[in-house]
């Protein structure tokens, strides 16, 4: 009979292969050494071990190294049980969105991070523009320029910008979020609390989100009672 994967001394190996990394705070170190002895595939059975330390580390490595096809295998454990996990798979998610796709935007994608991160929104802007215009199926392109759209007021293009997000990844919960921040910022009640429910819906956890859907519903009650009067 062979033996069951994993098992109590896999999670030990992948531990003892992550502990390097981990300690000086290197992903790609992490994700080079965990890689040498387990596979893409192995790690998502890891995603079931017992031990939290193990589901962890499998999916910062996944979210490090993994191909875009295990997305969804990542976005599960937002619904872990154990806080730690839940954190290590919202990283993980970040970490795969911002890595870009390796399509036809992805050099102007990655223009734009640079630019963003010296400060330089309107060339940041631009080069996610770029980005989602040659790959309209570029989600984090569309992200990225809503969050500068939204940060310079120009609301309508933001909700615009985070709609094609959240269509291009059904699991992309900050676009859905974001989409419910402008809906809150234009006065649209309503759709901020579908966009905020949605985002539940894939990340239960999301901070803020589970209480701006009850102030709003309270909101919303009261305008009710208001009208009724």
């Amino acid at each position: 009979m062979p033996p069951v994967f994993p098992s109590a001394d896999d999670s030990a190996r992948l531990l003892r292969l992550a502990r390097p990394g981990l300690a000086l705070a290197d992903a790609s170190r992490l994700a080079r050494e965990v890689r040498t002895g387990f596979d893409e595939a192995q790690l998502v059975l890891l995603l079931d071990a017992a031990d939290p330390a193990t589901r962890s580390v499998a999916l910062l490595v996944l979210g490090f190294s993994g191909s875009p096809g295990r997305e969804s295998s990542v976005a599960a454990g937002l619904r872990d049980a154990d806080g730690g996990v839940r954190g290590s798979a919202e990283h993980a998610l970040w970490a795969m969105w911002l890595r870009g796709n390796g399509g036809p935007g992805h050099d102007a994608f990655r223009a734009g991070l640079d630019a963003s991160a010296a400060d330089r929104p309107d060339e940041a802007a631009d080069r996610f523009e770029e980005a989602a215009a040659a790959d309209p199926s570029f989600a984090e392109a569309h992200h990225q320029l809503a969050l500068l759209r939204a940060d310079g007021g120009r609301l309508a293009e933001a909700a615009s910008a985070f709609a094609a997000a959240a269509d291009s990844n059904p699991l992309h919960f900050a676009a859905l979020a974001g989409a419910g921040h402008v809906a809150v910022r234009s006065g649209d009640l309503e759709a901020a609390r579908r966009f905020y429910r949605r985002t539940l819906g894939i990340h239960p956890h999301a901070e803020g989100v589970a209480e701006a859907v009850a102030g709003i519903s309270e909101t919303l009650r009261r305008r009710a009672r208001t009208h009724a009067n």
